[in-house]
């Protein structure tokens, strides 16, 4: 059985059209069916991000902040307000 692991970054300080960009850092990890959250950049730029690839949210299992900076962690408010997460 072999099982694929993806890394798709949500959110850095360079992107091409049609995704935005910021100064921060997001990252979904996916493996297996199982999808982790790492980081959530400074705005909702990775939510709109996930919508441009049409991810759904609320398939994410767990999220991981690297370190308090807000350029890492400031999503987290836009996160609770956008979906109910089973985290």
């Amino acid at each position: 059985m072999k099982i694929i692991s993806k890394i798709v970054i949500l959110n850095n300080d360079e992107s091409k059209s049609p995704f935005l960009n910021e100064h921060g850092f997001s990252a979904l990890i996916e493996k297996g069916g199982y999808f982790l959250l790492f980081d959530t950049g400074n705005s909702d730029v990775f939510l709109k991000n996930m919508e441009l690839i049409k991810f759904n949210p609320e398939k994410i299992k767990d999220i991981v902040i690297s370190h308090g900076h807000y350029d890492h962690s400031g999503g987290l408010r836009f996160l609770s307000k956008k979906e109910k997460l089973n985290c």
